[in-house]
């Protein structure tokens, strides 16, 4: 871990991808050169917030102690993309599901089915400028979607958008 967070401290400190690929090695390293890279920011901009709750809900798989700072990392990029739409959209699809998972909550939860609510509200204005918006939206919010139907048709639906739209995705097929 020492050695994959020194090769990454070393080559480009202002690079948030190396974020991203870190976290896919090691979450724990990732967290903490995300930290130290928001903190030598002099400006937070939603997508770095958002990779760090993305850091924060990786852990929080192992260690319910970045549970909370995942849901207020999350939160804190929600209220700096406002005018960003498409950011806005792909935050609220992997903040939807982090509740879901992380937090343990339903879909039908009061909060979550806001944020949930303005995802939906936000893909169907957007579509109409930009077709292919929909595939910024994590394809586990489709699948959540589906697996919340009782109605089968109705959750074909839901896993079909996700085929059509999110590059990769591909549901158990017994599920459509």
């Amino acid at each position: 871990r020492e050695g994959l967070r020194h090769i990454s401290m070393d080559v480009d400190r202002d690079s948030w991808s190396k974020v991203d690929m870190l976290r896919r090695l090691d979450a724990r390293a990732a967290v903490d050169l995300a930290e130290e890279l928001r903190d030598i920011s002099r400006t937070q901009f939603p997508d770095l917030l958002f990779r760090l709750a993305q850091c924060y809900a990786e852990l929080a798989k192992t260690d319910s102690c970045y549970t909370s700072r995942a849901d207020d990392t999350f939160r804190e990029a929600l209220t700096l993309c406002h005018s960003d739409i498409p950011m806005r959209i792909l935050i609220l699809g992997y903040y939807v599901a982090f509740r879901v998972e992380g937090l343990g909550v339903t879909l039908d939860e009061t909060e979550t089915r806001q944020f949930d609510n303005e995802l939906v509200r936000l893909l169907s204005k957007e579509r109409i400028r930009n077709p292919r918006i929909a595939s910024v939206v994590r394809a586990r919010w489709y699948e959540l979607h589906g697996d919340a139907e009782t109605d089968p048709r109705e959750a074909m639906k839901w896993y079909l958008d996700g085929l059509l739209n999110v590059k990769n995705y591909f549901p158990l097929w017994i599920k459509y």
